[in-house]
């Protein structure tokens, strides 16, 4: 299944080098028993740099994962 951004925080967060990014929490519902698991990924203004981080969460639904 396509993953998908859940929510986008409106404050920017600062790299420690001065780099800006957005970051937004995303998941997408697994294949295999119907679970959405959920990450964060940070992107740079321009889009070129995107950092994801390792799976945050695993929820039974959307709903929760949303929570």
């Amino acid at each position: 299944m396509e993953a998908e951004t859940i929510l986008e925080l409106e404050a920017p967060v600062v790299a420690a080098d001065g780099s800006v990014y957005r970051a937004r929490a995303c998941g997408r519902r697994r294949e295999d028993d119907g679970a959405w698991e959920g990450w964060i990924e940070f992107v740079s203004l321009d889009e070129t740099t995107v950092w994801r981080t390792g799976r945050e969460t695993t929820q039974p639904n959307r709903s929760d994962l949303l929570y």
